[in-house]
């Protein structure tokens, strides 16, 4: 972040346990590394794992994040997404915000991308675009709750989905 926000969501490191910001340990593989303030003057910001010691320095993870960012922008066609959806589980938490728009972007792709229109997906294609959907509005529910345009597309394409199967 570039300002400072007292609001409930940026006071807690896990965004209200969306983990929107979190990237996986390096050390335990198992916890979240998420933003954590030391409170000097002026405040300086560090990341650490809410499962063991680890910590990382606030440069290390914005390189991390524009390297990946940068990746993300350029993906082209649903394999490549979902390999690159493989590719981030042991580096970003699994609602990070790359990985929830690459998860949005195959949420739309799958039913429209030639060879993955709706009456070409195979049953496990269906499968999975439903799983993404359920895994971003699960998001959705926290961030946005009630009805919004995000949220009420998500459900448009998961009903689509669900007909068809």
């Amino acid at each position: 972040k570039y300002f400072e926000c007292s609001c409930n969501r940026c006071k807690d490191p896990t965004e209200l346990g969306t983990h929107l910001s979190s990237l996986m340990c390096q050390k335990c593989k198992k916890g979240a590394v998420s933003q954590i303030a030391e409170w000097v003057n002026p405040p300086t910001y560090k990341w650490g794992c809410d499962r063991c010691v680890f910590k990382m320095e606030n440069r290390d993870v914005e390189i991390l994040v524009n390297k990946y960012s940068s990746k993300a922008t350029n993906l082209k066609g649903i394999e490549t997404q979902e390999n690159f959806l493989t590719e981030c589980k042991s580096i970003f938490h699994t609602n990070h915000y790359i990985v929830l728009g690459v998860k949005f972007a195959l949420c739309q792709a799958y039913g429209r991308e030639e060879g993955y229109t709706l009456t070409e997906l195979t049953t496990e294609s269906i499968h999975r675009k439903l799983q993404l959907c359920q895994e971003v509005l699960k998001v959705l529910d926290v961030l946005t709750p009630g009805y919004c345009i995000t949220r009420g597309s998500r459900n448009i394409i998961q009903v689509s989905s669900l007909v068809h199967y």
